[in-house]
């Protein structure tokens, strides 16, 4: 099983013609926690990132 946080920021802004545009993106951070000799290791994956524009 692999843990993760999923962070999301929303932005509004004004476009050239005027038009509203809102801006989403989420990352995504997966963390993999490994058992090993008595200890746990905490390892940082790689994050993913999406962007939605909707005019």
């Amino acid at each position: 099983m692999q843990p993760f946080a999923v962070q999301r920021q929303e932005a509004l802004r004004t476009g050239g013609e005027g038009e509203l545009i809102r801006e989403a993106r989420e990352t995504i951070q997966q963390t993999l926690y490994t058992a090993k000799d008595g200890r746990v290791e905490v390892q940082q994956l790689a994050s993913s990132s999406t962007l939605n524009l909707t005019v």
